[in-house]
């Protein structure tokens, strides 16, 4: 009997260390079948514009046969100083995920003027110009027509407008930002059909000569007749 015995005794331990490794290597494998992704920890609240402090974050192990196509949204462990890189874009309550939207630089303030600019608003019109394509520090020519008069039938394009710039643009209405930065940090935007531009006066106030030829025509011509150009932004230069 004694024999029956231990021989059950053997077969219930080898059972047991069967089931141990079998459950070892389960959780090793769930493991190895997930991603982790930055979230923001359950009652943790970050407000925006903090910073986001490590005490905030956990891992959030996502199964790779769940993931679909979260990695195009979320934001990997892997990729953890990028959160720590700019402020809280919203507000967050955990748990929640921090998404790459999330991570967009918050919205720049404008630059400050020198003594010798000043900030000059032009209206546009918003049926030819699309203002979420510009933001501040952009280059921009004015076309209006020639002398700011209506164009002659049959004349050539050429003889019939000129350009007045570049000007650099300070703001789009309130908005400095590019609009997807400018949403992301709930940043209201309006007054889209308003460009304020940086021009230049002398030592006695008076404007630069485009300054004051574009305001002429502004005044004799409108916005309707007035289209506006982007010009390349002027790049640092390096020495070589």
């Amino acid at each position: 009997m004694k024999g029956i015995y231990g021989l059950l005794v053997a077969l219930a331990l080898g059972v047991a260390g069967m089931l141990v490794n079998w459950f070892y290597l389960d959780q090793r494998a769930r493991h190895a079948d997930t991603v982790h992704y930055v979230g923001v920890k359950t009652g943790v609240v970050v407000n925006q514009g903090d910073l986001f402090r490590e005490s905030d974050l956990e891992k959030i192990l996502v199964p790779k046969s769940h993931e679909g196509s979260l990695r195009d949204f979320a934001v990997l462990w892997d990729n953890l100083p990028t959160v720590f890189a700019v402020p809280a874009t919203r507000r967050f309550r955990g748990p929640e995920l921090v998404l790459q939207s999330d991570l967009v630089s918050p919205p720049e303030k404008g630059r400050e003027l020198d003594i010798d600019e000043r900030l000059m608003p032009v209206p546009v019109d918003s049926r030819t110009f699309v203002a979420g394509l510009y933001k501040s520090r952009d280059l921009v020519y004015f076309m209006v027509p020639r002398s700011g008069l209506a164009a002659e039938p049959g004349a050539a394009p050429e003889a019939q407008t000129e350009s007045i710039g570049p000007f650099e643009i300070w703001s789009v209405g309130d908005r400095m930002a590019s609009v997807s930065v400018a949403r992301s940090a709930n940043q209201p935007i309006s007054q889209q059909n308003v460009l304020q531009i940086v021009v230049k006066v002398d030592d006695k106030g008076n404007y630069e000569p485009k300054a004051q030829k574009l305001a002429n025509l502004l005044v004799g011509v409108g916005v309707r007749n007035m289209i506006v150009i982007r010009a390349p932004t002027e790049k640092p230069k390096t020495n070589p």
